[in-house]
């Protein structure tokens, strides 16, 4: 059988001599964590607030309807003492 690699493999250089470094777990758990925890509480706090606003807007919208409903009504009923057709003596 032939040799599938023409070169050979590379070899792999251990973890010390690379630019990059493991990262420090402490820290990662110190910092990192509580920050995701606050974002995640603010993003919380955001959709109760939306929640709130959605309730607040139907019930303001529930108002407009029950206001424009009793004061279509009361329009309706003078307009038609003052149409076109109102007798004058």
């Amino acid at each position: 059988m032939r040799n599938v690699y023409s070169n050979s493999p590379p070899e792999s250089t251990p973890l010390s001599d690379t630019s990059e470094q493991m990262p420090d777990f402490n820290n990662l758990f110190q910092e990192c964590v509580p920050k995701m925890l606050r974002v995640t509480d603010d993003l919380h706090q955001m959709v109760d607030y939306i929640r709130d606003l959605r309730n607040m807007m139907m019930i303001g919208l529930l108002i407009f309807f029950i206001l424009k409903y009793r004061n279509g009504k009361q329009k309706r009923r003078r307009r038609s003492n003052r149409g076109k057709y109102r007798f004058v003596k």
